[in-house]
């Protein structure tokens, strides 16, 4: 297949691109993946840049080339990255694997892994959390087994695409998983957000609609499930002891944002947030209607029968991170933040129940 692509390097690659938050594997090698890598780009559609990119209306701009029935490059489209770098679609969207220990070591893209993770995805609501177990007890196996490790999804049950309603733990489309000492599982959650609390972008936001019944989290997918979970938000499930698979919220993150790339180091819990305030304006523009009131968002009950209505008062704007004076005026920043534990250690804690 890659030898029939045009940018006449056959098998080999361009390094790698569009890379994901990632994260460590027990031999010590860096793991990342490539996202967003066919991002369509808006054109104008008159005038005297007719045709052409037009960046102030484009989410992203990939790689987007033409292909053949095959899945082969046919052409580049132009002003893309793949005309620009002479990257190949099928190159990218994989699994990455880098040993920072070897400078000479090159990248290896895992293809099987990053296949199978997009078709059990295809059937699931909001994203689950699935393990890998070596098929060896030292560390020198070659192949794994996989699970489900945590259902996600409202916890009401629920359709999943694969013929069995099963409930999910309350959380959906969790991103950037990270291990603490005690091997907790910590992740934080990448819900699109212009569907964050079912609530539309900019200064007069409307109610978006709310499909339990479909499969999928986009909006052509059976609505937009996903605004039920509200914002992106952090959270940690054990791996042991008498809560292990039981997830834990942590930490909320302010409106419009993601976190991304939780890194423990030593006792300091080292978190982004990226784009807060997305597509919204800033407080002071709506300084008498700061906030949206959402009414009647429907949730399912634990059991799953109906649905309940639930109002939400949802922030419109924001100024995040609020412990810094500025001008009422200035616009939602991104910030790379530690979090840090005042009293006992983590350890400590889980240690001492009685307290």
């Amino acid at each position: 297949m890659f030898d029939l692509s045009s940018d006449g390097l056959g098998n080999k690659i361009i390094g790698t691109g569009f890379n994901c938050s990632g994260g460590t594997t027990p031999w010590g090698t860096v793991v990342s993946a490539e996202e967003n890598f066919q991002g369509s780009g808006a054109r104008f559609t008159s005038g005297p840049n007719v045709d052409k990119i037009n960046l102030a209306s484009s989410f992203y701009i990939g790689v987007q080339e033409e292909v053949k029935p095959d899945g082969t490059q046919l052409s580049y489209i132009a002003e893309t990255t793949g005309a620009e770098f002479g990257q190949v679609g099928q190159k990218y969207g994989w699994l990455v694997e880098i040993d920072p220990r070897n400078p000479d070591s090159r990248v290896k893209k895992h293809t099987t892994v990053a296949k199978y993770a997009a078709a059990v995805n295809a059937a699931q609501q909001s994203g689950d959390i699935f393990r890998l177990d070596e098929d060896s007890a030292d560390g020198t196996g070659t192949t794994f087994t996989w699970s489900r490790f945590s259902k996600a999804g409202e916890v009401g049950t629920q359709p999943d695409g694969t013929g069995e309603p099963v409930p999910g733990m309350g959380y959906a489309n969790v991103n950037n998983l990270a291990f603490d000492v005690l091997a907790s599982l910590w992740g934080v959650t990448d819900v699109t957000t212009s569907a964050h609390n079912a609530v539309g972008d900019g200064p007069s936001p409307s109610a978006l609609p709310v499909n339990h019944g479909g499969v999928g989290s986009a909006a052509d997918a059976g609505g937009n499930l996903v605004g039920v979970f509200g914002n992106n938000w952090m959270l940690f499930i054990p791996t042991s002891g008498p809560f292990a698979g039981v997830h834990f919220p942590f930490a909320i993150g302010p409106t419009r944002c993601e976190m991304t790339g939780p890194t423990f180091v030593g006792n300091t819990l080292v978190l982004s947030v990226q784009h807060p305030g997305e597509d919204s304006p800033t407080r002071a523009a709506l300084a008498a209607n700061p906030t949206f009131l959402r009414t009647g968002l429907e949730i399912l009950p634990s059991d799953g029968s109906g649905v309940f209505p639930q109002d939400r008062a949802v922030p419109v704007g924001s100024q995040w991170p609020g412990n810094i004076a500025r001008d009422s005026t200035d616009v939602a920043r991104p910030a790379v933040i530690g979090i840090q534990r005042k009293q006992r250690s983590w350890r400590e804690h889980w240690e001492h129940e009685d307290a």
